[in-house]
């Protein structure tokens, strides 16, 4: 039983739409993986084209039917201020995803050119079409001066609405359908960006097909008892 439960569970993960989300890349190629839509904090859009650098108040990209959307929310430390998902290239080392609440010029560009990361009162929140397993150990990240991020002890991060937990309470894979990052500390090496990430979902026919080999692998059983 063992064995065809390994191989079935092998099918499964085989078989899985599998995307690797670079946001350094979405801003610096001029050809990127998938679909990109969104919103710039000026109202004005862009459909299926590469976005730069530039605050958002929506962010879609799809990759292989797994369908990625951000957002992100801001306090003044008692009550919520208006907020962007910020898209950073590179300055000296990597960016990526981060979160601007200063406001933006007429161009989309943060108001105050430090304030593009997620940094302490912001929530940068990611959200998928589906059930989907995020390799949280494969995801990169710098920290405010565009360097390395290693304050981990730092970070916490929240699943579908749940309690934030430290990064470090969490394995290789986290599994769901919105997952949601902040910082603790206030100071330029705990604040990060997200470089990018592994995202796989299981394709629908694989369930299905290890639902029925449960199914049949508990008959049998019934069935030798």
């Amino acid at each position: 039983m063992k064995k065809i439960l390994g191989i079935l569970a092998l099918f499964v993960v085989s078989n899985a739409n599998a995307a690797v989300f670079d946001f350094v890349d979405l801003v610096d190629t001029s050809t990127n993986d998938g679909v990109f839509n969104g919103t710039y904090a000026n109202g004005s859009t862009i459909s299926n084209g590469n976005p730069n650098e530039a605050a958002f108040s929506t962010f879609d990209w799809t990759i292989d039917g797994i369908e990625l959307t951000a957002t992100s929310s801001a306090t003044d430390g008692s009550s919520a201020i208006n907020s962007w998902v910020y898209l950073d290239g590179y300055s000296g080392g990597p960016g990526g995803l981060g979160i601007c609440h200063s406001g933006f010029t007429s161009d989309n560009q943060c108001s105050v050119s430090s304030d593009d990361n997620v940094s302490i009162n912001e929530v940068l929140n990611l959200s998928f079409n589906g059930l989907t397993a995020v390799n949280l150990s494969g995801m990169s990240f710098t920290n405010g001066w565009h360097g390395n991020f290693t304050n981990f002890h730092h970070m916490q991060i929240s699943v579908d609405g749940g309690a934030f937990a430290d990064y470090a309470a969490y394995g290789d894979w986290i599994t769901g359908y919105t997952f949601d990052f902040q910082t603790t500390v206030d100071q330029d090496s705990s604040k990060f960006y997200i470089n990018s990430l592994d995202a796989r979902v299981p394709e629908p026919a694989s369930l299905a097909l290890l639902g029925l080999g449960l199914v049949g692998l508990g008959f049998a059983k019934r069935k030798k008892s």
